[in-house]
């Protein structure tokens, strides 16, 4: 019999878990775009310790750009970071 990396439908983890939420934006993001994500968070079951991923091209307002600094599940990338690597 052939072995195979996959599992067949129904045969994985019961409880599925979500790593990450995250937004991407041409306009500048603040903190009221990571409190909606928060609220999304709180909505999902399997998400309570999913990190932030915030990305945008214009960058980001100070009170987020605070906040994120204070915590370790907020990330915020620039495009020039996207790119740059």
């Amino acid at each position: 019999m052939r072995s195979t990396s996959w599992r067949s439908p129904g045969s994985g983890p019961r409880r599925r878990v979500v790593e990450a939420i995250g937004e991407a934006k041409l306009r500048e993001l603040g903190v009221s775009d990571l409190r909606r994500l928060e609220r999304i968070r709180g909505l999902l079951s399997g998400a309570p310790g999913a990190q932030f991923i915030l990305v945008s091209e214009l960058g980001f307002a100070e009170d987020l750009k605070t906040e994120a600094a204070a915590r370790l599940d907020v990330h915020l990338i620039s495009l020039e970071e996207i790119y740059s690597s």
